[in-house]
């Protein structure tokens, strides 16, 4: 039997504060360190925001920078993998990326490959398809982010490779039109508004039965709060951790009311039988 013990955080990341924004992640790395996680997943561009402005997409920094040996330096001292998204530059080209930070030092960067409309307008490049399998607490893991979800290709890649667990960080977002005050909560607009918008931040159908063939989990971690740079960029959260047979094992819920919009961390323990090809001996 192989099990893993992971935490999904969710932080406000804004736009040209990189050192903010880690220090936002320490806190929550420190907390899954002390449940004994294996683990923590945050959002995508976490680091840099997903706001995608030059400001930030002049920030981005080779997987061998500063920023990837500060989270490898903080995966060692903390005794736990680390997996946080940026923004990579790789000669000219610029990608969402995650990096994986594991405690002996190792690091695994995995690319975006499905980049949105707004990605590509930014300059943003795509990644291979394929994914490299990450080995965490005897499990075989993938990094699947955001709009890769719905590549076959990849899909297809984790299935053939044995993938047990798809770590799938996000960053769905909305406008400010679309959040809520706790003080508008009080008015009968406002309570109309937020029945509705509750349909966009917990939506029970995007937990599917797994593919008796392919019985996988999943954990996600969305971006929070305003990114601090556009008017789009107001993410509402959205934690969850899901096991292998469609069951939450644990999650934040998403909200559209500011007040209620805070940086936090979730935690769960996944176990996978031997039959399942994910197993690692």
């Amino acid at each position: 039997m192989a099990a893993i013990h992971i935490a999904v955080a969710q932080i406000h990341s804004r736009s040209g504060q990189i050192e903010a924004n880690l220090a936002r992640m320490l806190p929550q790395i420190r907390s899954a360190a002390a449940v004994g996680a294996d683990a923590i997943l945050f959002s995508e561009t976490c680091v840099h925001s997903f706001a995608l402005v030059p400001v930030d997409i002049a920030a981005a920094e080779p997987a061998n920078g500063a920023v990837c040996g500060r989270l490898t330096e903080w995966a060692r001292k903390h005794g736990i993998v680390i997996l946080a998204g940026f923004l990579e530059r790789d000669g000219r080209a610029i990608y969402n990326s995650h990096v994986a930070a594991f405690p002996d030092g190792r690091r695994v960067v995995q690319r975006k490959h499905a980049v949105t409309p707004i990605e590509l307008q930014a300059g943003l490049s795509g990644g291979p398809p394929e994914r490299t399998v990450l080995a965490i607490g005897g499990v075989r893991c993938a990094l699947i982010i955001c709009a890769d979800s719905g590549s076959t290709e990849i899909a297809d890649d984790c299935r053939r490779q044995g993938v047990a667990l798809r770590l799938a960080p996000t960053a769905g977002g909305g406008t400010r039109a679309e959040m809520l005050t706790e003080s508008e909560l009080d008015s009968e607009d406002g309570r109309a508004r937020y029945a509705e918008d509750r349909k966009k931040v917990f939506r029970a159908e995007a937990v599917h039965p797994p593919e008796p063939q392919w019985p996988t989990a999943f954990a996600s971690a969305n971006a929070l709060g305003y990114d601090g740079a556009t008017d789009r960029g107001w993410h509402r959260g959205h934690c969850m951790i899901v096991d292998r047979h469609g069951i939450v094992r644990a999650q934040i819920p998403g909200t559209c009311v500011i007040e209620h919009q805070h940086d936090q961390m979730v935690h769960a323990r996944l176990v996978f039988p031997g039959s399942v090809p994910g197993r690692v001996d």
